[in-house]
């Protein structure tokens, strides 16, 4: 009750503080302006929404939910004006990360324009699909990495053997006591095609999949039903959920045989070879260091990144690395896109065919991109929105970082800390001693990052309108999100924020504030 009371008197004391005519002086759909910066209500919905709202109870949202999700945006805003006013934001760093968000952004623009807004389902196909949904087979299945041997199993079968006699002596059995239920989706569309075709005791010719051959045979079939017109309807937007998602495919495949046929890219191989030993010799260290069976993948991080480019030297990571036509890639721009996107291993013995991988991945990625540039597709609203939002996350961890580093922990500090923190026998001290650093600076700084927001919130112009947060309405789901995006890419659906709020109080009373 008391809290409740606190942010009641908060609240009108926001309201005295930003003016009581701000509702007015905000456009309708703006809930803060700061300075020139603003924050509208699609904004704080969707990212409020698409956050996970940690030591929260969201059982009942309240106003002190809202209001302080809204103050954490703010201290966002306010950090990354900073970050701009020190020149953090001509660092190598978020040049790097803002670049990558951006071609991320773009390409998608770039799949939607090319593959998804060209999707037309044709009504019979949407007709076929749904009386398909409507009945469940019951299947059983041989599998075999071999064709010659599914070929026999399947003349055997077409001879007369019974399927099960087949099926009995081999692995696959043990996988499938009962029958598996198949629903319209599950299989690849052309097993599916000819699965669904069948009637109970038929089988399939062998099909082929990514894994190997399959052959399915039929032990019954029996009808969906839906309790309710709404759980029909879901069905059928289902069914053309993935009817968009096999057209797409389609599309996306036919596009980029198209797009990548008659272009080609050169790759420096020495420079190649020189990455690879790099990160061999680097995880070669790093999984001595890591305890026996402990299942954690070897990763590269930018404290990795720092000690390979010091050992290739200046000159060597201005050469070129991927040959595009015109503007080429250098080494240290490679390796800087390489640790943004992670890069992670199970055995050091797999860096270089996954370093192939990548660098392959890298070169159709950036293609897209400069597609989409061609196209001015980074002027889309949609890529404007999230890029500006992600260059002020980025930025204001920036600023964050920049304070946190300011604070020198020891070795002998951060190992008193591991000790009386840590379960030794999950993690090594080297494996997690950076980032127990930045745990520890950051507490040291906390205080006075404290002071340094309210001085930052004091020095600027902030309007907030209360009414407009009021009605923005929200849900209760705690939730989590992945984003994934056309032609490859996959971020969290909004950035990430810790609350951040105890500057507020400070900022209002103005009290303890130095100047």
């Amino acid at each position: 009750m008391m809290k409740m009371l606190h942010y009641i008197f908060l609240i009108l004391d926001i309201i005295f503080f930003s003016n009581l005519t701000a509702q007015n002086i905000l456009a309708q759909n703006e809930l803060v302006r700061i300075n020139d910066k603003t924050i509208s209500t699609d904004e704080f919905l969707e990212r409020f929404e698409m956050s996970p709202h940690f030591n929260q109870n969201l059982k009942r949202i309240t106003p002190s939910v809202k209001l302080d999700f809204l103050y954490t945006l703010i201290t966002e805003k306010l950090w990354a004006a900073e970050a701009i006013k020190i020149g953090l934001d001509t660092t190598e760093a978020i040049r790097t990360s803002m670049e990558s968000i951006e071609k991320l952004f773009v390409r998608h623009a770039l799949f939607e324009k090319e593959i998804r807004n060209k999707i037309i389902i044709p009504e019979e196909k949407y007709i076929k699909s749904v009386i398909r949904n409507s009945t469940v087979y019951l299947t059983k299945y041989i599998y075999s990495e071999d064709s010659t041997e599914v070929a026999n199993i399947y003349n055997s079968l077409v001879s007369g053997t019974p399927f099960e006699t087949l099926l009995q002596n081999r692995t696959e059995n043990s996988l499938q006591k009962e029958p598996k239920e198949i629903y319209f989706g599950d299989l690849i569309e052309t097993i599916e095609d000819e699965l669904f075709q069948l009637n109970i005791g038929e089988f399939t010719k062998p099909s082929v999949a990514e894994d190997g051959w399959y052959i399915f045979n039929v032990f019954d079939k029996k009808e969906q039903t839906f309790a309710t017109k709404e759980d029909e309807q879901n069905a059928n937007k289902a069914v053309n959920k993935i009817l968009n998602n096999r057209i797409g495919e389609k599309r996306q495949t036919k596009f980029y045989r198209n797009f990548f046929s008659e272009k080609k890219v050169d790759v420096n191989r020495d420079l190649f070879v020189q990455i690879s030993t790099k990160l061999t010799d680097l995880f070669n260290i790093k999984d001595q260091q890591r305890i026996t069976n402990s299942g954690t993948l070897l990763t590269l991080d930018a404290y990795d990144i720092l000690k390979i480019r010091n050992k290739f030297g200046v000159t060597t990571l201005s050469k070129n690395f991927i040959e595009f036509e015109n503007s080429p890639v250098s080494l240290n721009d490679f390796l800087n896109k390489l640790v943004f996107d992670g890069f992670q291993v199970k055995e050091r013995s797999h860096v270089t065919a996954y370093l192939n991988t990548r660098v392959k991945m890298f070169i159709e990625h950036e293609l897209l991109a400069r597609e989409g540039y061609k196209r001015n597709l980074q002027e889309e609203p949609e890529v404007i929105k999230y890029n500006q939002m992600w260059k002020d996350y980025y930025l204001s961890q920036s600023f964050l970082s920049n304070q946190i580093e300011k604070e020198i922990i020891s070795d002998e500090e951060t190992k008193k800390y591991f000790d009386n923190k840590h379960d030794v026998t999950t993690k090594s001290f080297k494996q997690v001693k950076n980032s127990l650093k930045r745990e520890l600076a950051y507490a040291k700084q906390y205080g006075k990052l404290v002071d340094t927001t309210a001085i930052f919130a004091n020095n600027s112009l902030i309007k907030i309108n209360p009414l407009a947060l009021n009605k923005v309405q929200v849900t209760n789901i705690n939730s989590f999100s992945i984003r994934v995006l056309g032609f490859g890419g996959k971020i969290t659906a909004v950035p990430m924020i810790k609350p951040f709020t105890e500057w507020v109080k400070k900022w209002i009373s103005k009290d303890n504030i130095l100047p």
